[in-house]
């Protein structure tokens, strides 16, 4: 939430206990974009339903579930459908099509779909 408040995306997460709501104010007229953005990153969420983190969720989901996040608040800045500008961190994607991920250290990095084996991913670049 704290990166969707230092981009000043007007979104609200209301929250119990594992129970959560994706909000936006009415006024944002491509908000309900949001839910496709996500979707496409791999995180499925149904507009105005509940989502749910439980122990079956590993660290791994969570921190897709975040990248998802955050690369669903910036792309949906750059393209005009949510108020707000990304955080400086939000570096600009290297080339079309490329998703932010971490490496095998655990760093910031691109990475683009690998032509030759479907679902998975070549490392492009490092975030500097």
């Amino acid at each position: 939430m704290d990166f969707a408040h230092r981009a000043g995306a007007p979104i609200q997460i209301p929250y119990f206990a594992s129970w959560m709501c994706f909000q936006f104010p009415h006024d944002v007229p491509y908000a309900s974009l949001f839910w496709p953005y996500m979707r496409a990153r791999g995180v499925h969420m149904w507009e105005g339903r509940p989502s749910f983190l439980t122990t079956a969720h590993t660290d791994a989901d969570i921190e897709l579930v975040l990248e998802a996040f955050k690369e669903t608040i910036v792309e949906m800045q750059r393209s005009g459908f949510l108020p707000g500008e990304p955080p400086q961190e939000a570096a600009a994607s290297p080339q079309p099509g490329a998703r932010l991920g971490k490496d095998r250290e655990g760093k910031p990095a691109w990475f683009i779909p690998d032509p030759d084996r479907p679902g998975k991913y070549l490392q492009i670049a490092e975030v500097r």
